[in-house]
């Protein structure tokens, strides 16, 4: 599929978190789903832990919290199975590829990965193989999904920390609550 807009439908999945409770997607409720690489990525696992720090605040702003891995339960449940917010397998791809994700081995091998990666070690983040050699190649994505099932906002990373922190997600929550 291709990239999503803001104005789009999401796409309609259901998910099974690392909990075995089904999430859908859309929530009914205002959403931020984060498309991530593969499990022990410390460059996601580094943004998970300031999500995870900062849960109370988005949680407070209305946001749901779901966080989809290219990896398998089994893979996810030493990285991002402590987490305070919902995270949910996608093996074979098929969610990143609804929602128009991408893989870019140039973006994966670009310098400025291995100086966020190096960052993310230092910070203490997991850092483990990925279980699918393409999973290395994926770029995040993250969409803010009203209740009524419309993408609000979105972004496509460009490099493998490329991604909305969570002072760029609360800025978009304002616009999407206040109408």
């Amino acid at each position: 599929m291709s990239r999503l807009n803001p104005g789009d439908h999401a796409p309609h999945r259901v998910v099974v978190d690392l909990g075995q409770t089904p999430r859908r997607i859309p929530s009914g409720r205002l959403l931020h789903l984060q498309l991530r690489r593969f499990a022990g990525c410390p460059i996601c696992n580094l943004h998970m832990a300031d999500y995870a720090h900062r849960i109370d605040e988005i949680t407070a702003a209305g946001v749901d919290e779901l966080a989809v891995f290219m990896a398998t339960r089994q893979g996810m449940l030493p990285y991002q199975g402590h987490l305070p917010f919902p995270t949910a397998p996608d093996p074979d791809f098929s969610v990143h590829a609804a929602f128009g994700g991408e893989r870019s081995l140039g973006a994966t091998l670009a310098r400025t990965r291995w100086g966020r990666t190096l960052g993310g070690v230092v910070a203490g983040a997991a850092m483990g193989k990925p279980e699918r050699l393409d999973a290395a190649a994926i770029l995040p994505a993250d969409f803010l999904i009203g209740s009524d099932g419309i993408v609000i906002d979105c972004h496509y990373g460009r490099s493998a920390d490329d991604s909305w922190t969570v002072d760029e997600l609360l800025a978009r929550v304002p616009a999407a609550t206040s109408g």
